[in-house]
């Protein structure tokens, strides 16, 4: 017979054992998912500095002597909970897990000497599309190439390089020669390259690839630093770090291929990428903007021999400046079924000017309330026929100044809801080829004889009163 007693007992023992055996899963899961995931990120951070300054005061005792194996036994037994994610080789810190607020964390105090063993956290971190093919290794990032056990951050500079020691790290994970470049470090945090001062192949290839990291840190702008470059006639793969590309190929006049994966997901500031370029023809169907852009002014202006823009592309919602998207571009024969204006977008000024060979827009183009200036939006757009069924200038719209002036071909309907202020030869010449333009507008409208006065040069365009809600 068993005791009452004796079988309480041991079911208090089994559930002990199993909340312990819960605890301590959980405990190690913490501690390889992160140093934030065991601690919080405030305590987290203290942690780790704490960590680092403790190594540092070592070193000025015993130099890099001795200063190899786990935290525990180099800095003491309280930083044990640490011995499966970090260790100490010679002095310097390694991360062997790969949480990523970690490993950002890393990368925001710029520890040169740190290395980071588990690619996938790098990846992570980077914006990366870490993804293991199998469950065989070495595993291999599909973004970077890199594979687990890589080092991330190397001890020497590239072997040609010589007019520093600075690192620079490839998105391949190799070194790059840092003395074909110039940069500069606008924040503790970031860097950006202001030129490219290496040679180019005979096909038009820069040397190396561009550099992800600089001594640790990423770089998040390039800013005009191929302008003018008409030696460059292949496109560099660009580092998902990169936020900033103003004016990056501007006037690279001799620029005609792109990546096959180009990609404007991670741009912020895409203003003026590829003005100038004359010899772009398409841009591949993978270049899409995010809600992450809102500096798109001048992407495609001057690009003569751009002929279409990916079929999905549209400007995004967080979008707020699109003057001169792509004006002058001479070639271009179509929009986007989808393109539409956001209501983010406030100056879309000469967006389409000169845009010679585009004959018609979307069924679906259509503006929204929020924009206020469309000056030389469609100037000189001399094949532009055929508008929007229902097309309209929303209230929002004050600076209509050479909106359609010179479209001789244009035919169809503008309504006009608002009471532009600027308007300054916006029917010059206005739809003289066709059948002409009939142009609504509501009482509120208080300008509309000096808007009908521009209808000048042979212009035909007629002019009716909507009526008001309770005629």
């Amino acid at each position: 017979m068993i005791n009452k007693n004796n079988g309480i007992t041991l079911a208090v023992l089994i559930i002990t054992i199993v909340i312990m055996l819960i605890l301590a899963t959980a405990t190690i899961g913490a501690i390889n998912g992160g140093l934030f995931d065991y601690a919080g990120e405030a305590t987290g951070k203290a942690e780790l500095f704490s960590i680092l300054d403790h190594i540092e005061k070592i070193k000025t005792v015993r130099g890099n002597n001795y200063l190899d194996g786990t935290l525990s036994q180099v800095l003491g037994n309280e930083y044990s909970k640490y011995d499966s994610t970090f260790k100490i080789v010679n002095g310097k810190l390694v991360y062997m897990g790969e949480d990523p607020k970690t490993v950002a964390y890393l990368f925001e105090l710029g520890i040169e000497e740190s290395a980071i063993e588990n690619v996938s956290a790098v990846c992570a971190v980077l914006g990366h599309d870490y993804k293991p093919a199998n469950y065989l290794n070495p595993k291999t990032c599909k973004r970077c190439g890199l594979t687990e056990g890589q080092k991330l951050v190397a001890t020497a500079p590239h072997p040609d390089q010589q007019n520093s020691t600075t690192i620079g790290i490839g998105m391949d994970g190799q070194l790059v020669n840092l003395d074909n470049w110039t940069y500069t470090k606008p924040t503790t945090t970031s860097y950006r390259l202001t030129g490219y001062t290496g040679t180019y192949s005979e096909q038009g290839e820069i040397e190396g690839v561009v550099p992800q990291l600089i001594s640790n840190i990423k770089v998040t702008q390039m800013r005009e630093t191929f302008s003018g470059a008409t030696s460059l006639k292949v496109m560099p793969e660009i580092p998902p770090t990169v936020e900033d590309t103003l004016s990056l190929f501007s006037n690279c006049t001799n620029l005609e291929k792109l990546p096959e994966n180009l990609s404007f997901k991670n741009l912020s500031v895409p203003q003026s990428i590829f003005n100038g370029c004359k010899k772009i023809k398409t841009i591949p169907e993978t270049a899409l903007l995010s809600g992450k852009a809102t500096h798109c002014s001048s992407m495609f202006s001057n690009c003569t021999s751009l002929k279409s823009l990916p079929e999905n592309f549209t400007i995004p919602e967080g979008c707020i400046y699109l003057q001169g998207f792509v004006s002058g571009c001479s070639s271009l024969e179509k929009l986007p079924d989808n393109f539409t204006i956001p209501s983010s977008v406030r100056n879309m000024s000469t967006s389409f000017q000169a845009c010679t060979s585009l004959t018609e827009l979307p069924a679906n183009f259509s503006i929204a309330n929020g924009t206020t200036n469309m000056y030389c939006i469609f100037y000189q757009c001399t094949n532009l026929k055929k508008l929007p069924d229902n097309f309209t200038i929303p209230a929002s719209v004050t600076n209509l100044g050479m909106a359609f002036r010179l479209c001789p071909n244009l035919e169809g309907t503008i309504t006009i809801l608002g009471n532009p202020t600027t308007y300054n030869a916006m029917f010059d010449g206005t739809g003289k080829l066709g059948s002409g333009v009939t142009v609504y507008y509501t009482s509120a409208c208080t300008n509309i004889d000096a808007i009908r006065a521009t209808a000048t040069g042979g212009a035909k365009v007629t002019f009716v009163e909507l009526p008001t809600a309770t005629e």
